[in-house]
């Protein structure tokens, strides 16, 4: 990659987020000179967004993680059941960097293991509501779940906008 000129154009695509850290690695502190993009599939509709800034993007897996469910629980057209697998994930990494038992970090919130474990790995029909909540319903679980294991600056240090909203109010 170091002699690639600035009339050459090289385009890399790939759904691994490591890989993507590794390639981006010497372009870092490039954003004026390299473009970085992300392109969010949403049901039958590709979003792209252009990566602008250090800001804008990730540097770990773990933090896309939590930047995937804040799109997902902002964007109108995913439906409630697409928060549960980077949820489930997000659990999974925090508790096991924390040398913490997942399923004692959701027992204390009433459905939070069911919520995270069945209903992401669900085939069932596509069209059907696997979950029964709203994304508020769902995000507010979540966060319980934070909240209860004094974990919730941890929480909003990765999303700080949101705040426990009442679970009958809508978006």
């Amino acid at each position: 990659m170091k002699n690639i000129k600035n009339e050459n154009k090289m385009i890399i695509l790939t759904h691994n987020n490591h890989f993507y850290l590794n390639v981006k690695y010497p372009f870092n502190r490039c954003y004026n000179k390299a473009s970085f993009f992300r392109l969010v599939s949403i049901g039958e509709k590709t979003v792209i967004n252009e990566i602008a800034s250090s800001k804008e993007d990730f540097n770990t897996s773990y933090q896309a993680l939590w930047k995937e469910l804040i799109f997902l629980y902002d964007n109108e057209s995913a439906s409630e059941e697409m928060l549960l697998n980077p949820m489930r994930r997000i659990v999974e990494t925090y508790t096991k960097f924390n040398t913490m038992d997942h399923n004692i970090f959701c027992e204390k919130v009433t459905g939070a293991m069911k919520l995270f474990n069945v209903n992401s790995h669900s085939i069932d029909d596509l069209e059907s509501d696997l979950c029964g909540k709203s994304k508020i319903e769902i995000v507010n679980i979540f966060y319980q779940c934070f909240q209860e294991n004094d974990a919730i600056e941890h929480f909003n240090s990765y999303w700080p906008e949101y705040s426990l909203v009442s679970m009958t109010e809508e978006r």
